[in-house]
């Protein structure tokens, strides 16, 4: 038991502890307070919640300070569609897009033929919507304001529209490593085959063994290739020459060679109909080559079904056309016309008599076509392309918008009048302007990329605001409206470079500075845009 010394030691020891353990509080504090006065606390905010920008609306809008007299090119308004559709993230500079996500289509609609200082007066800094003609009220009630655009072209001609809209240019370095790709890329004959996409999108008929479900039933009078086993060649091309009838088109004589240029079958048909046009420049036919004629088109796909198994490739230029008159579905087609592509780009196809001159240095179809050279040209090109390898007839100059869309699912339709291959999903030819109109409303709910064109003139501007008003208030909400004029009337333009072509001894340098100004303003072009 600790006696009453120790109790004493106890207590002043706790004291003593208690009153430094209280003068280190008090100091502490101090420099806390210090602290606290050289560096005052952040005052208490009310802390909101994030806001969901996927409730806010889509907007768009030029941007002020995009100097106005800047003129920007007619290809940004494809960079703003892929944009808009979250295709990338090249927005042009002069246009705000907010809340693109929201954004379900871009309706863009071309009006080539309008005169952007006569129709817009464009001239005017900055440019303004009190200006547009009077024709156009659609125009003038519905957007505020607009940018200048100039059209694709050089200093004496104008580019088509729909190529700029339709390919994205690659950058180099995708340019560079595509090309290598393509030179070292060395072919096989099935690496020329068609897919099903492309068969369909230039209107072949499909085998069932491609995709029976496109296929269905064989149709009455045609015939679907069967798979047998037989010696010689496995790969045939085919020309076919034609006649018109009340009908269409008939079938009129047909050349089919094996690979090593053996003529294979060499027949002239008789029609079930009456020729109503020989189409002797083309076709070659004469009604003195058809008397006596006996063969049917009948007996020609009976001797095919015995020629050609499934196996085998079938070669030719266009070849859709060579099988819709002769009635045959073939699932494995090599088509010289998407093989060797054209510069400008689909839908656009180079001929055959062009390719053959420009890849095989020799002239074909001088006069009348024939059907047994044609089929040698199409094998020459093929062949030659097997050696060559990939790069050979590849216009390795952009990505098609298609292609872009396709990766997230998107799709895209361009609707003209201008001809393209038939039943394409992807260009769509209409017959007139009003066919246009009604062509874009129909596929704005199944396609994201609605690209039409509308061709216009001075005397027209009433029937053009009527269609604009028209695709205006059809379109669904959050949809982009952009309406382009494009380039203005060529044909002074175009006058003048062929007096410089057609005259190149008269040609002055006064005439040369009257062209390049002509092109200059006829290239000139607006472009307006709205969300709805």
């Amino acid at each position: 038991m600790a006696g009453l010394d120790d109790v004493a030691k106890i207590d002043i020891n706790t004291t003593l502890h208690d009153e430094e353990k209280t003068k280190r509080l008090i100091s502490m504090a101090k420099r806390r307070r210090s602290s606290a006065a050289s560096n005052p606390p952040t005052p208490l905010s009310i802390k909101r919640p994030p806001t969901k920008k996927k409730h806010l609306n889509p907007s768009i809008e030029i941007e002020k300070a995009v100097h106005p007299q800047k003129e920007f090119k007619f290809s940004t308004l494809r960079d703003l569609a892929l944009y808009t559709l979250q295709v990338g993230d090249n927005c042009p500079k002069y246009i705000k897009v907010k809340n693109r996500a929201q954004i379900n289509n871009v309706v863009l609609v071309t009006t080539p033929g309008l005169d952007a200082l006569t129709h817009f007066g464009a001239t005017d800094i900055p440019p303004s919507t009190d200006n547009i003609t009077e024709g156009l009220p659609v125009l003038k009630e519905n957007f505020q304001e607009f940018v200048r655009l100039t059209a694709p072209g050089d200093r004496e001609s104008v580019y088509p529209l729909m190529k700029s809209l339709s390919m994205r240019p690659f950058t180099k370095s995708e340019k560079s490593r595509i090309t290598k790709e393509l030179k070292d890329k060395k072919l096989v004959l099935p690496d020329l085959k068609m897919t099903l996409e492309e068969m369909t999108l230039n209107g072949y008929p499909i085998h069932p063994m491609t995709d029976a479900v496109i296929a269905g039933e064989t149709p009455e009078g045609w015939i679907d290739t069967k798979k047998f086993a037989h010696d010689g060649s496995h790969t045939f091309a085919l020309d076919c020459e034609m006649c018109e009838t009340a009908s269409g088109k008939t079938l009129t004589r047909i050349s089919v060679i094996d690979f090593d240029e053996t003529v294979i079958m060499d027949e002239y048909v008789k029609p079930a109909e009456e020729i109503t046009d020989y189409l002797t420049q083309y076709s070659g036919i004469t009604r003195e080559i058809l008397e006596g004629v006996t063969t049917t088109l009948e007996d020609i796909q009976r001797k095919l079904l015995e020629i050609i198994s499934t196996d085998d490739f079938l070669i030719g230029h266009s070849l859709e056309n060579d099988l819709k008159v002769m009635r045959l579905r073939h699932p494995n087609i090599i088509d010289t016309s998407v093989v060797f592509e054209h510069p400008r780009g689909p839908p656009f196809k180079s001929s055959l008599k062009y390719l053959t001159r420009v890849y095989l240095q020799r002239s074909i179809q001088n006069g009348e076509h024939d059907s047994i050279e044609d089929s040698k040209a199409c094998l020459d090109l093929v062949k030659l392309k097997l050696v060559e390898g990939g790069l050979l007839g590849k216009v390795v100059d952009g990505q098609s918008v298609f292609e872009d869309l396709m990766k997230l699912e998107k799709k895209a339709v361009f609707i003209d009048r201008t001809r393209v291959q038939p039943n394409q999903e992807r260009y769509i030819q209409c017959a007139n302007e009003d066919d246009i109109v009604d062509t874009i409303i129909k596929k704005v709910p199944t396609h994201h990329l609605v690209i039409g064109n509308l061709r216009s003139d001075k005397e027209s501007l009433s029937e053009l605001n009527s269609r604009l008003e028209k695709i205006l208030s059809a379109l669904p909400p959050k949809t982009i409206f952009i309406v382009a004029s494009g380039s203005g009337e060529q044909t002074e333009m175009r006058k003048l470079a062929l007096e410089k072509k057609a005259h190149p001894e008269l040609w002055t340098t006064e005439d040369e500075e009257k062209l390049r100004e002509i092109t200059r303003t006829t290239r000139l072009g607006v472009g307006f845009f709205k969300i709805i």
